[in-house]
């Protein structure tokens, strides 16, 4: 009876050691993650404004992780290339990317067809931050706040122009947004680049535009753009002088918004594990301060509020588009 009892309890041993073991890829993954080089995909070809958030992130992470972040500049396609790319890459946590509110707010409600679902293909991994677009107008023009330009525009009907780069650029949503919740109407004058919208401005051919600090910095201390408003809920430290829209339009909030995803089907505790490492990274004062001149303003969150904030974002994107007649291309 004895001899039962003791291969009972051998048993018993076995099996609990069993069960234990059957637990234990769940207890390692984050805490053995990573275990090689961390992928980060830009999409966007290399030199644009989001290697000035992407790079020093990836520098910092390295150290933290201890293993390299390589970055992976993939433009084409207004982002689609690169999310694309990130959708298909195993759900292992070594395949990220850095998105725009382009790729993942905006492109799902201008495009008919696209290779990546926002909702379905992605992990939420945490919000980076925001950059505020700055309302500029024409220094020709007389007009010096967001008041000032309704009633111009009201004044000059059909005969108001605004540029931006392109028909489902962030800045065209931008003034859709201004023109929905103020009821003006301006002519939209697209164009091929930033640059050459703003150009269109400094030249009275169009009289107003949405543009971010780093691309419109030098037209601005120039004197041919004038800057009289920012989208942002506060006022940014680079134009301290420019009030937010929203002061004198309550609840009107747009801007280029950065996030980090990993493919869907990523653990949830590997998603954890990243999403407190960024997160780390991008409220530590090191980081801040290399990121400072692009005007970013950092805003960590949990996945599932990040999660939240996608879903909020192509909710408010959907009902513009709809609401301005914008056709999908």
């Amino acid at each position: 009876m004895r001899q039962v009892f003791a291969i009972a309890r051998a048993s018993m041993g076995a099996l609990v050691a069993v069960l234990a073991l059957g637990c234990v890829p769940a207890a390692w993954a984050a805490e053995a993650f990573p275990s090689q080089p961390i992928r980060m995909v830009l999409p966007y070809p290399p030199g644009g404004g989001i290697d000035a958030v992407g790079r020093p992130l990836a520098e910092q992470l390295s150290k933290q992780l201890g293993q390299p972040v390589i970055v992976d500049n993939r433009g084409g396609a207004n982002g689609a290339i690169g999310m694309d790319i990130v959708a298909k890459a195993p759900p292992d946590g070594h395949t990220i990317v850095l998105a725009l509110d382009s790729q993942f707010s905006i492109n799902p409600n201008i495009y008919k067809s696209l290779p990546y679902d926002p909702i379905k293909d992605y992990a939420p991994v945490t919000l980076i931050g925001t950059v505020p677009y700055i309302l500029v107008a024409s220094s020709s023009l007389p007009v010096k706040t967001v008041d000032d330009m309704i009633a111009y525009v009201k004044a000059h009907k059909n005969k108001v122009n605004y540029a931006s780069s392109g028909v489902g650029s962030g800045a065209h949503l931008a003034t859709a947004l201004l023109e929905s919740m103020t009821g003006i109407s301006m002519v939209h004058i697209p164009n091929k680049s930033t640059s050459s919208a703003m150009r269109d401005v400094a030249e009275n051919d169009a009289q107003f535009m949405f543009v971010t600090y780093g691309a419109a910095a030098g037209m601005i201390q120039a004197g041919r753009l004038r800057p009289i408003a920012v989208t942002g809920t506060k006022r940014m430290p680079l134009l301290p002088d420019v009030p937010p829209i929203a002061e004198s339009l309550p609840g009107y909030e747009t801007g280029v918004a950065y996030g980090i995803f990993a493919p869907a089907g990523t653990p949830a505790d590997i998603v954890g594990r990243l999403n407190a490492e960024i997160v780390k990274v991008i409220e530590s004062p090191t980081y801040q301060k290399n990121i400072s001149a692009s005007g970013v303003e950092v805003h960590s969150t949990s996945p599932q509020e990040f999660g939240a904030y996608v879903q909020k974002e192509l909710d408010k994107w959907q009902r513009i588009v709809r609401e301005s007649h914008i056709p999908q291309n």
